[in-house]
């Protein structure tokens, strides 16, 4: 909280309707200050109501409203945290002292009756005084006692505009000139402060709002640029993504059709070479048995048919398994090239789409390298693949 709300907050207490007009009190201790110096002022009644039981009337009811003003303080004290209790306080307060004074028994020190009353006190008696103030204020008292009449006839003259009534109007106004000027000089002091605090105050606020402009337009330049950076970025990667979706869809069937194509060559190389090794382990096995059943004799016995049979055994179980491996070979083959053409095709698209991808020539380069034909996978052999070969080959050469 800066000190002007303070300062406002502590001017702002409470101000009560007295006899004499408003009075506004800034804080508590002003008002307990204000309050030993009406005690003070009033002692002499006090004095009298203890010389004289009849004459304390109007000391009570003037001490009735001491009891409500220090009731108050104390109060507002234990109470300074709890703002709704002392709303509550502060209206009751109210109450009472304006039920008081509406009764006309609220009299103060800078009242005329009240500094008539106290000098009458030192020229007669403290007791004369106090009935004095006591007609002043028409509260009913015993008039038995020749006091009580001197009393009596002191407020008749006052009221009636004897010379000690134009006294103590000329001190009573004095007395509140005085106070006011003090009041106003305080005012006045307390007015200055807080002008300058809020002078300093704005200054402050004035410098902060233009850091506080330089700091936006700081950021707001600095976001225009990441901004517009950010769009260029964004334009150059909606570009790279639409032209690689173009070459996508370019090569899309070419991807397919590679996939599917080493797709194929897989299972029927797994097929085949399943199937070579069956082929090898039957002609194998079909030619132990042969020799088995056929070939039971010694050389020089053996019939030409049963040689005829074993070679016709040998030659085409081993053509099959020769031809069955070769197309092994050859899936093998195929699959590896549908293979390298769907990595290059998927890498080329990454390149592309990364805003990295290669030349107009360079790009001509891979395509034809992706599209170029590819071969069967078959193996040449100029070796013989059997007896028969073998046999045709020398008597060709002959």
């Amino acid at each position: 909280m800066s000190d002007l709300e303070e300062n406002k907050e502590a001017s702002s207490l409470i101000t009560l309707q007295l006899d004499i007009g408003e009075r506004e009190f800034q804080s508590l201790d002003e008002m307990q200050e204000w309050m030993n110096q009406e005690r003070s002022f009033f002692a002499w009644m006090e004095t009298g109501s203890k010389n004289d039981g009849n004459a304390a009337h109007a000391w009570n009811a003037t001490n009735q409203w001491f009891n409500f003003v220090q009731q108050y303080i104390q109060q507002s004290r234990q109470h300074q945290n709890n703002e709704a209790q002392l709303q509550n306080i502060e209206k009751n307060f109210k109450n009472q002292i304006n039920q008081h004074l509406q009764k006309g028994h609220l009299i103060t020190s800078k009242n005329p009756d009240a500094i008539f009353c106290k000098n009458l006190a030192g020229e007669e008696n403290e007791v004369v005084a106090c009935y004095a103030i006591a007609n002043l204020l028409d509260i009913p008292s015993n008039q038995n006692s020749p006091k009580a009449l001197k009393g009596a006839f002191y407020a008749f003259q006052y009221r009636q505009g004897a010379t000690s009534t134009v006294e103590s109007q000329a001190e009573a106004l004095e007395a509140l000139s005085s106070e006011w000027n003090g009041r106003f000089n305080q005012q006045h002091l307390g007015l200055r402060a807080q002008n300058e605090a809020l002078i300093e105050e704005i200054g402050d606020l004035r410098e902060q709002f233009s850091n506080l402009k330089q700091e936006i337009a700081a950021q707001k330049e600095e976001q225009v640029t990441a901004f517009n950076t950010q769009i260029e970025e964004s334009e150059k990667t909606l570009s790279d993504i639409a032209h690689t979706y173009d070459e996508k869809l370019a090569l899309q069937a070419s991807v397919q059709y590679w996939s599917d194509k080493r797709d194929l060559h897989t299972r029927v190389m797994w097929w085949v070479g399943g199937s070579t090794l069956l082929l090898a382990a039957l002609t194998g096995g079909g030619f132990v048995l042969a020799a088995h059943k056929l070939l039971q004799v010694t050389v020089s016995e053996v019939e030409l048919w049963r040689l005829g049979v074993m070679l016709a055994i040998s030659t085409f179980g081993i053509w099959v398994t020769r031809l069955s491996a070769k197309i092994f070979i050859s899936n093998l083959h195929l699959r590896t090239d549908a293979d390298e053409r769907v990595t290059m095709i998927q890498t080329y698209l990454a390149l592309l789409r990364e805003g990295s991808g290669p030349m107009d020539e360079e790009r001509q380069l891979i395509l034809q390298t992706l599209f170029r034909p590819s071969s069967t996978g078959f193996i040449k052999d100029d070796g013989p693949s059997s007896f028969h070969e073998l046999v045709t080959n020398v008597l060709n050469k002959k």
